[in-house]
């Protein structure tokens, strides 16, 4: 009886820790489930079946079980229903890689080094909507067509992958339509998918070779919440910033939890922290301190700061210290047909070269309005 009971043991340990793995390797927030059921199931019936505990371990059983089904619910409804035929599926290749030298970037990124990108997305239905080329230089910046060793001037843009220009070739992205308009400047594209506001000040602060006339933040877009508060998987390794005694200080980088690819596969989980995330966001103190201290930072470097707000922005214009432009086009305003010139897709928000061309244009305007470039363009 004795070794029959060392089996079960053995046998319920090794299944635990199958499901754990599976859990983490699957990203399937279910299989977690399932797993912390077995992991209490196995301290009910080995380790606390005399203790008092039990009974509240059971309770907690119970509690999950009860998740699980929920989850199970909503994880199969989808199923029952047709397949959205416009979900992308995306696809990247490389095609060349090189050398970091000098590199401007002092922390973890999301996505490639330097090299050639193939970048893809594509229907379910097997239709492509977009298929570039994404060139990222020994800098580790995304590569201007335009940019010149012989320019005079310089600009430096900061931003997510909005302004990085994700679904687009290196000659759609907004700093290269804005280096279009400008002529003796480089414009200098400091930006990546999961960058923003953070990564901004961490760059101006800690790169005291970085040179330039004007530094332009653009803020605002759906996801910019969750690039300051660290929430998501891809913010990993960015420079995080928090407010203590109502000063900005950095409090190492983002490290979000492992687990949250499988967080974010659980509907309960997922609704609790857009409510929270929603909560965050009307709290306007943190961003407003980042933006503050974009310009401090551009100002002690003798470099004009501006800040460009995009569409989505949730940024309160009331605050005069903000040096602000708007970049909007309003685009989530116009019917579904008139959005498709200005949007990459229904499902991919990102903007098009012609959204580009056309922010591009506010800014150039608003620059020499204020006659920040002294050249003759």
């Amino acid at each position: 009886m004795y070794g029959l009971s060392r089996f079960k043991k053995s046998f319920l340990l090794i299944l635990i820790g199958l499901s754990f793995s599976t859990s983490y390797y699957l990203r399937d927030f279910l299989v977690l489930l399932f797993s912390l059921i077995l992991l209490l199931i196995y301290s009910n019936i080995f380790i606390f079946k005399l203790s008092k505990i039990k009974s509240y371990i059971t309770i907690i059983i119970s509690i999950l079980f009860s998740f699980s089904i929920f989850e199970v619910i909503y994880k199969t409804y989808p199923l029952l229903k047709k397949e959205d035929q416009n979900k992308l599926v995306y696809d990247s290749k490389i095609l060349k890689e090189y050398p970091i030298q000098g590199g401007l970037i002092k922390f973890r990124q999301d996505g490639g080094g330097p090299g050639s990108y193939r970048s893809t997305a594509k229907t379910k239905s097997d239709k492509v909507i977009f298929d570039v080329i994404i060139n990222i230089n020994k800098n580790q910046l995304r590569n201007n067509p335009n940019n010149k060793d012989s320019n005079s001037k310089q600009i430096n843009i900061f931003g997510a992958s909005h302004i990085f220009g994700w679904g687009l070739n290196d000659n759609e992205t907004l700093p290269y339509y804005l280096s279009k308009k400008f002529k003796k400047t480089n414009v200098y594209n400091f930006s990546r998918g999961g960058w923003g506001i953070n990564a901004g000040i961490f760059i101006l602060e800690n790169e005291k070779k970085l040179q330039g006339d004007i530094n332009i933040l653009v803020v605002g877009g759906k996801n910019e919440s969750k690039l300051i508060y660290c929430f998501n998987y891809y913010t990993t390794g960015q420079p995080r910033y928090i407010l203590r005694d109502n000063k900005l200080i950095q409090k190492g980088y983002c490290d979000p939890f492992y687990g949250n690819k499988i967080l974010d596969k659980s509907f309960f989980l997922t609704f609790i922290r857009k409510k929270y995330l929603s909560l965050l966001s009307k709290d306007q103190n943190l961003k407003i301190k980042l933006i503050e201290k974009f310009i401090n930072i551009s100002e002690k470097r003798n470099q004009i700061p501006i800040i460009a707000m995009w569409d989505g922005s949730e940024l309160n214009f009331m605050s005069k210290n903000l040096n602000l432009i708007s970049i909007k086009l309003n685009y989530e305003t116009l019917e579904k047909n008139d959005q498709k010139k200005y949007i990459i897709h229904e499902k991919d928000t990102h903007p098009t070269a012609l959204a580009n061309s056309m922010k591009a244009e506010l800014l150039y305007k608003y620059i020499q309005k204020n006659n920040y470039l002294s050249l003759n363009n």
